[in-house]
C-alpha cells in the first residue's frame, strides 16, 4: 500500500476520518500485545465496498 504523504497518525487522521465518515470503513477495539502498551486501531471495510470492487 502506498501511503506516500500519510506517514504520521496527524496526517493519517484526516482521511480515515472522512472514510468513517462515509461509512467506508468502521474503526473496531483492538487488543494490547503480550506486554501490554496502547490498543491497535483496527478497522474493518464495509462489506458492500468490498462487494461493489469484486
Amino acid at each position: 500500500m502506498d501511503r506516500k504523504g500519510l506517514t504520521t497518525a496527524a496526517e493519517l487522521k484526516p482521511a480515515l476520518d472522512a472514510l468513517i465518515e462515509a461509512e467506508v470503513l468502521r474503526q473496531v477495539d483492538g487488543s494490547t500485545g503480550a506486554n501490554g502498551g496502547r490498543p491497535a486501531k483496527l478497522f474493518l471495510v464495509n462489506p458492500a465496498v468490498l462487494a461493489a470492487l469484486a
